[in-house]
C-alpha cells in the first residue's frame, strides 16, 4: 500500500494546446502494469474548459467542488456539480469543464488501451461552449412584478438574491437561471397583476399577501 500526501503532490497547467482557459493538474498518476488505470485532480477557473477528446476505455469524473458543463460530440451540453460522478463511455467524443462562472475540480480517472488513456482532438469553441444547456437544466426564469420608482441598484441586489436562492435551495447552476423586471404603474396594478396574478391564482401562490380582498372562492373553501 503506498499514500501520496496532498502536500507532496505537484501542480501543473493544463497544457494550452488541450485546454482553454485556466485550469491545472495535480497528483497526475498512472498506475503499474498490469493496471491500465491514470489519473488526476483538474481544477477549472471560470470559463476554462478541455478541448474535444475521446478515451479509449471511457472516463470516470468525481466532481468534488463547483458547478460545470460536459458534452458528448451531437448530444445536448448538460449541467453538473458537486458529488455528481460522471461517465463518458469509450470512444466518445467529448469536452467537460467549469461553468462561466463558476468554478469547478473533478477527479478524472481513465484506462489506458495500448499504452494511450486519451485522444485529443480541436479545441471546444466559444460558441460550443456558451450554447444553452439542455432543456432540463434551461430554467427557471423569475419574473418580479413591481412599480416603478426602484433603482438599479435594488434591482442588482434581488436579482443576485433571487438567483443564489434558486441555486441553493432548487440545485441549479448560476447558467440555468434568469430574472426580469416588469414596472406596472399603480393604476394598472389591480387589472394587470392583482386579479389575474393574485387573486386569480390565490391556491397556487406559495406567498400570499396581506392586502386586497381574499377571493369569495377561497374564503367559501375555509
Amino acid at each position: 500500500m503506498s499514500i501520496e500526501r496532498k502536500a507532496d503532490m505537484k501542480t501543473v497547467d493544463g497544457p494550452v494546446e488541450n485546454f482553454t482557459g485556466k485550469a491545472t493538474i495535480t497528483g497526475q498518476f498512472q498506475r503499474e502494469a498490469p493496471s491500465r488505470v491514470s489519473g488526476a485532480i483538474v481544477h477549472f477557473e471560470p470559463g476554462a474548459r478541455t478541448a474535444w477528446h475521446t478515451h479509449p476505455a471511457g472516463q470516470t469524473l468525481i466532481v468534488t467542488e463547483g458547478v460545470g458543463w460536459t458534452q458528448i460530440s451531437g448530444g445536448p451540453k448538460l449541467e453538473f456539480r458537486a458529488g455528481d460522478i460522471l461517465w463518458c463511455p469509450a470512444e466518445h467524443k467529448h469536452w467537460h469543464g467549469a461553468t462561466r462562472h463558476e468554478a469547478m475540480t473533478h477527479v478524472a480517472i481513465q484506462e489506458a488501451v495500448n499504452g494511450t488513456p486519451v485522444t485529443w482532438m480541436e479545441k471546444v469553441t466559444d460558441e460550443e461552449y456558451l450554447a444553452p444547456p439542455a432543456r432540463s437544466e434551461a430554467m427557471p426564469h423569475v419574473i418580479v412584478k413591481l412599480w416603478p420608482g426602484k433603482s438599479d441598484d435594488q434591482k442588482r441586489r434581488l436579482t443576485e438574491t433571487i438567483t443564489s436562492g434558486v441555486m441553493e435551495t432548487l440545485g441549479y447552476g448560476e447558467d440555468a437561471v434568469s430574472v426580469g423586471f416588469e414596472e406596472v404603474a399603480p393604476a394598472d396594478w389591480t387589472a394587470k397583476v392583482y386579479e389575474p396574478d393574485v387573486a386569480g391564482k390565490w391556491s397556487t401562490l406559495t406567498k400570499q399577501p396581506g392586502y386586497g380582498e381574499q377571493p369569495a372562492a377561497r374564503k367559501e373553501e375555509q
